[in-house]
């Protein structure tokens, strides 16, 4: 079925349609399916012939034009990234390098119906800059000017064969133009001697790094020549790593490989960059309760071999029973931890159950009165439980 399209410029296709005919001073009526043109007719609003008279001499009709179509909406565009890129919940993190793309769709009577007649073009603009006509995936090292680390907001839309104008869209962003910052850390023992950092096999070391923007996603490092590592938390040279995982909580969704025991997907969120917020709820997993929420696993990697779990934490617990930290855990009724807890002041705890019996291997180290705290579950043979106020000692 072959239509003519009518819009704004309804009798401009019109009187193209006459003078390819060579007819002049002609209306236009519908009838029985076909198109009628009349000379020396007036058009009434509905597209009707009235006044005059049709000459057969200088009749034409047309029979493969059922009928006319009126394209109302405007265009609806959408604004994607290519990589690199960073999604949180309120920002989209971008460098210079990244692609930009439109894309447009068009609407004919209803929005969202995708049947309009097509995208004349787009436009967009950064920080207010001028108007660009798009031409295809851009980025920010194509500007005509240098834009600074910061937010800023692109805004675009575009416009349909018939003139319909979207109504201007905008999508903020973040420019990271500046990388991360690290900073390596000597424990204890160390001597600086004649320009040299002496050191033994068991000296922590300690990489911090930093990112005022996007924030950081991993750190790695190498000895010597050695193949690169993914800095795990502290280490020392007597440690050899065969697979090291670490998890900055840099993301939108958890990374693969961690699931929930009784999750409450109100109690926790990734909304702050570079941390994994909980909710202290009531629960516990002492002897038969088990009931506690938003245990958060992921499989060890090789259970017979030495390992060592780390975790930085910032908690300040304030009412007795509040804990937070590590589990190894096999199950409600067997488990090792290492946490820092609430118990008439602020304490550090480690315990473990075994078949349902519950015993603290160490009672408690009273009056840990600093928010971050670093702990860590090492197994040499045995469990070593540690923990440290500034990632070192």
């Amino acid at each position: 079925m072959k239509k003519i399209i009518i819009s704004s410029i309804l009798w401009l296709l019109t009187a193209i349609l006459f003078s390819q005919q060579n007819l002049t001073n002609y209306s236009f009526n519908s009838t029985g399916g076909e198109i009628e043109f009349n000379r020396n007719s007036l058009i009434s609003s509905q597209g009707q012939a009235i006044m005059g008279e049709s000459k057969n001499e200088y009749k034409l009709r047309i029979g493969f034009i059922p009928s006319l179509l009126w394209d109302i909406m405007p265009p609806r565009s959408n604004i994607s990234f290519g990589e690199p890129k960073y999604i949180t919940q309120v920002s989209t993190y971008i460098n210079i390098n990244t692609l930009i793309i439109l894309e447009a769709v068009d609407d004919l009577e209803v929005e969202g119906d995708s049947a309009g007649f097509g995208i004349e073009e787009s436009k967009w603009r950064i920080a207010n800059s001028e108007w660009y006509i798009y031409e295809g995936p851009f980025t920010i090292s194509n500007l005509s000017f240098a834009l600074e680390d910061g937010e800023y907001f692109i805004e675009y839309y575009s416009i349909d064969f018939v003139g319909n104008i979207e109504d201007v869209k905008e999508q903020k962003i973040v420019l990271d133009k500046t990388p991360p910052y690290s900073n390596f850390i000597l424990g204890k023992p160390h001597l600086f001697f004649q320009n040299k950092n002496l050191v033994t096999s068991h000296t922590p070391f300690l990489i911090k790094a930093t990112d005022n923007f996007s924030g950081v996603k991993e750190t790695r490092y190498k000895i010597d020549l050695g193949e690169e590592i993914i800095f795990p938390g502290s280490f020392n040279l007597e440690e050899r790593y065969k697979e090291v995982f670490k998890d900055e909580f840099n993301r939108l969704n958890l990374e693969e490989g961690w699931f929930f025991i009784r999750e409450d997907k109100d109690k926790w969120n990734l909304k702050e960059r570079e941390v994994i917020t909980f909710y202290t709820d009531y629960g516990s997993l002492k002897r038969s309760v088990n009931d506690q929420k938003n245990i958060l696993l992921r499989d060890l990697p090789y259970l017979e071999e030495d390992w060592a779990v780390e975790v930085e934490l910032k908690f300040s617990p304030c009412i007795k029973g509040q804990e937070a930290g590590i589990y190894i855990y096999q199950d409600d009724d067997n488990y090792l931890k290492l946490v820092k807890s609430y118990e008439n002041g602020k304490k550090i705890i480690a315990g473990k159950e075994i078949n349902g019996e519950y015993e603290e291997i160490v009672k408690s180290i009273n009056w840990i009165n600093v928010d971050i705290i670093y702990l860590k579950i090492k197994k040499k043979r045995n469990y070593n439980f540690y923990y440290s106020t500034d990632g070192l000692n």
